[in-house]
């Protein structure tokens, strides 16, 4: 495949996964209802209806892709069926406003509690409150999203009025895909900025207070969105690089890629993201992280193509103001991101560092996944077996894996784990890779193996592919229960 067909077959792929897991979502919920053994409403019955026939055209244009042997001289006819498909995704998960809401799952809340107290994050009154102070809630709209709301204590009736706590949201049918989840640490980014004073320092920069006041209007919204993602970028490293960017690329409706009163542009986003990355000294695993570079840049070229031609039809295009200013500059905004990370109010996110140890192994690592032999990532600097240099531990490499096992293991290590494992997927049998399945994007391998399937039975291969899809999920679920990363090359009973 050429890049313009691997990243239309990754699209494909994404929005199948999407509707793997409506689909699932909806079936719990139709489960659920009372009297229905396992039916379901008419709303339900009707809503799976849509989910099939989402995925009859999906499974069509697929395969349409595959066999096409010019596919870069169709890609804007591609290009123009995935958004449509992608709006047809976001109204179709909006249907699960009108569906009973479960709470989302203690994993979830486990993962955001564990990210910010192992980076020694200190909650203000948490060993006298024990409980989370966050609410997280599940929503029909497709995207993370938080609500800050006043705390009561302050107010003058906090007698009669009940403690409000920060409110982060996210997609119902995402609820149970924890690569999904560094997004919402994002969003909690903005309430304890907002609550520690982080944004208190950034409005005070000169960069911000020596502008006109229509342009700091706009500036101080973009800086609330920078401060997040640099919080959940020191926190998590490429684990939320991976998901902003899997979200950015086949996610986010076309008008939000321009630059707005509320957001820099995707693009601005994902280069200061990659900088802070390189700054923090994180484990960014360089092979990897140019594979979703290179995605993005794809879809950017696609942008640009479609971009040219609607100027010469002469629409009206997004991303200009309405009062006629002009947004930050792309220097201009990195540049901000950069003066924000060296806050001294900003250091309490500082992550642990490494040691060179895990440098000598995340580089032997590195190696194998080029190879295609193994994915796997750094661990927690709890061993005392060492490793003089790479060439050990490619001689020990059972040795150096093992030890990726060892607990406790930190979030950002698990996370960084089945990152790998997600982008370059490889069946298994047992431990052993399959020498003759080299890796390729677990997206990609479930995509071929809805497309291998008749789409006469589409609502079945859905409930097909879900072991697939929720296999992972488990793993990963359970290695943050465990502190240890459950192995990726092992069955186990997800299903």
């Amino acid at each position: 495949m050429n890049e313009d067909q691997t990243l239309l077959a990754n699209w494909y792929a994404a929005l199948l996964e999407r509707a793997v897991r409506l689909d699932d979502y909806v079936s719990e919920r139709a489960a659920d209802a009372p009297g229905s053994a396992g039916k379901g409403t008419n709303l339900v019955a009707a809503l799976r209806s849509a989910v099939g026939k989402f995925a009859r055209e999906l499974h069509r244009d697929a395969r349409r892709l595959f066999r096409d042997k010019q596919p870069s001289d169709n890609r804007l006819t591609y290009y123009a069926e995935l958004l449509s498909k992608a709006r047809a995704y976001r109204r179709l998960h909006a249907h699960v406003s009108f569906l009973p809401t479960p709470w989302p799952k203690i994993e979830l809340h486990l993962f955001v509690r564990r990210v910010f107290e192992e980076a020694g994050y200190q909650w203000e009154g948490s060993p006298a409150e024990p409980d989370d102070p966050w609410t997280i809630l599940l929503s029909g709209d497709f995207n993370f999203s938080h609500i800050l709301l006043p705390d009561s204590r302050d107010a003058a009736d906090a007698h009669e009025a009940p403690l409000l706590q920060n409110v982060l949201v996210l997609p119902a049918a995402e609820k149970d895909n924890p690569l999904f989840w560094p997004n919402l640490v994002h969003e909690l980014g903005h309430c304890i900025a907002a609550k520690d004073g982080v944004m208190d320092a950034v409005r005070a920069l000169p960069s911000l207070t020596n502008r006109p006041a229509a342009d700091r209007s706009t500036l101080e919204e973009w800086t609330q969105e920078i401060v997040a993602d640099l919080i959940a970028t020191t926190l998590l490293g490429y684990s939320y690089f991976s998901s902003f960017v899997t979200f950015a690329v086949y996610s986010i409706p076309r008008a939000l890629r321009q630059p707005s009163p509320k957001h820099p542009s995707p693009e601005t986003r994902i280069e200061y993201i990659g900088r802070r990355l390189r700054a923090t000294g994180s484990s960014v695993e360089d092979a990897l992280t140019a594979q979703l570079q290179v995605e993005y840049n794809g879809r950017l070229k696609l942008d640009h193509e479609d971009f040219i031609v609607r100027s010469e039809l002469f629409e009206t295009l997004e991303g200009s103001r309405a009062d006629g200013g002009r947004y930050p500059t792309r220097e201009e905004t990195l540049d901000l991101a950069e003066e924000i990370a060296n806050l001294p109010e900003f250091a309490k996110f500082s992550p642990r560092p490494l040691t060179q140890l895990d440098v000598t192994i995340i580089h032997a690592l590195e190696e194998r996944l080029r190879s295609g032999e193994v994915i796997a990532t750094r661990r927690c600097a709890s061993s005392h077996e060492g490793f003089d240099s790479e060439r050990e531990v490619d001689q020990r490499f059972e040795e150096a894996q093992d030890q990726l096992q060892e607990v406790p293991n930190a979030i950002n290590h698990i996370f960084a784990a089945a990152t790998l494992r997600r982008l370059s997927y490889a069946a298994t049998r047992g431990r052993q890779l399959r020498q003759s399945s080299p890796p390729v994007g677990f997206q990609r391998h479930l995509l071929e193996e809805f497309c291998k399937q008749d789409a006469s039975s589409t609502r079945e291969i859905l409930v097909e592919c879900r072991p697939l899809v929720k296999q992972l999920d488990w793993q990963i679920s359970k290695s943050i229960e465990s502190t240890g990363i459950v192995s990726f090359y092992q069955k186990t009973g997800a299903e």
